[in-house]
């Protein structure tokens, strides 16, 4: 995973790993973890919970692919942050190799449009 500016300047490299599924009656679900995480020394830290959190996403809900546009929209029913329930994420996606590229829709951070760029390699 990568984040990027539209222009495609790489901004910054993640080493996340995670699970994406969707199925063919339209559920789908998303775990994604930062894979340098780090155990918690003190449960009742702030800092310690603040980077396990921030080093973790999930969230779930049904899906519709715009096979025209060549994106995929993910309804989300819950997710781990709570101000994505029940709102709808956009992603672009192409296929090469055994691969599939999801690319966000661009969001404005500190004056910069940026998009990030997450690679999944299928699994049987």
């Amino acid at each position: 995973m990568e984040s990027q500016t539209v222009d495609g300047e790489v901004l910054e490299k993640f080493n996340w790993i995670g699970r994406l599924r969707y199925d063919d009656k339209g559920y789908m679900s998303v775990q994604l973890m930062d894979s340098n995480r780090q155990p918690l020394e003190d449960w009742e830290s702030s800092e310690e919970l603040k980077k396990a959190f921030e080093g973790y996403n999930a969230y779930y809900g049904t899906y519709d692919v715009d096979h025209e546009e060549g994106s995929v929209t993910h309804h989300l029913e819950g997710s781990l942050f709570p101000n994505w329930t029940n709102i709808d994420l956009k992603r672009f996606f192409k296929f090469y190799d055994n691969k599939l590229e999801l690319i966000t829709t661009p969001i404005q951070i500190k004056g910069t449009e940026v998009v990030w760029h997450l690679i999944w390699e299928r699994i049987r």
